[in-house]
């Protein structure tokens, strides 16, 4: 058996090292089924921890072994050893979105055990930590029966404003059927009796100061429009009409320095450019003579060359 064990968790690891989703769900369901198999529930609840806590688990992976070892959780010998299990499964599903509806249902399968126990303060503890509602995934109609039981133990337990926010105020909702002692009937209807005129109360007085406040919106609009009003009306800009002059009037005179068309532009002198191009252009034989000083002559050299000296 431990051979066996063994052999498993090394596919499990080779699987999930070469992301083989396929293979490293059948290898980890496998294993929980050899645990349960041989009625080795202490270490069906190591081995389902330890599966969930490898690096790279895969999400479904978790799945496949949370939903597996929940389903043989019925299996367990004793209430003990099915707690237990139980205890561990919501361990491993705590914070995965991926497994709400898995530990929502594990939740109330241990609510029902504690009532069973005659817990039923604690079973009804237990419940209200599942936000349902919230749950997307999960079908319409088990979430409506959720709710339900969360109603019927806040009722049980005497917790009416509980039972109230868990109902929400909807009159439409399905109401629980009756109980089989008229005492029990009794204190039952009163309850929810005192609930619903409790809740037609809040309801009233939310609706009275919602219709306060809107009438108080209302006065401020139309205090701030009328003042709008006065400020355009004061700072209203005055038109007034100015008639083009006729034609028959005459023009005033134009200003000694105002441009004129018929002024004549002044001469400008010819530039260095021009004059260079009117210039005529000197010959070689008449060239002005240069304003450089001749260099003086060089005295003859005292060095006697080479044919000399031989």
């Amino acid at each position: 058996m431990d051979a066996a064990i063994e052999s498993l968790y090394a596919t499990e690891k080779a699987a999930r090292l070469a992301e083989d989703t396929a293979c490293t769900k059948a290898a980890a369901g496998a294993l929980v089924d050899v645990l349960a198999a041989a009625g080795r529930w202490a270490a069906l609840g190591e081995a389902v921890t330890t599966l969930a806590k490898r690096r790279g688990q895969m999400k479904g992976v978790i799945q496949e072994v949370v939903r597996k070892a929940a389903v043989l959780a019925d299996a367990a010998p004793d209430a003990a050893a099915r707690e237990a299990l139980v205890h561990v499964l919501l361990s491993v599903t705590e914070g995965k979105i991926y497994v709400e509806i898995d530990r929502a249902r594990l939740t109330r399968r241990l609510a029902a055990a504690k009532e069973a126990a005659g817990d039923a303060d604690g079973a009804a503890a237990l419940l209200q930590e599942v936000a349902v509602e919230t749950f997307g995934a999960m079908a319409k109609t088990e979430k409506i029966d959720y709710i339900l039981e969360q109603v019927r133990l806040c009722l049980d337990r005497g917790d009416y404003v509980r039972c109230e926010e868990e109902r929400g105020g909807n009159e439409g909702r399905a109401r629980q059927p009756p109980s089989p002692h008229p005492a029990g009937r009794e204190a039952r209807l009163a309850a929810r009796s005192a609930a619903d005129a409790a809740g037609a109360a809040w309801r009233g007085a939310d609706e009275a100061t919602a219709g306060e406040e809107e009438s108080a919106r209302g006065k401020r609009r139309a205090r701030g429009g009328r003042e709008r009003a006065g400020e355009e009306e004061s700072y209203a800009p005055t038109t007034t009409t100015t008639t083009p002059p006729s034609l028959s009037t005459p023009l005033p005179p134009p200003h000694p320095l105002a441009p004129t068309s018929s002024r004549k532009k002044s001469p400008r002198a010819p530039s260095s450019t021009a004059a260079k191009r009117g210039k005529p252009r000197a010959t070689s034989g008449s060239r002005a003579p240069s304003s450089r000083r001749p260099s003086p002559a060089r005295p003859p050299s005292t060095r006697s060359s080479s044919s000399t000296m031989i």
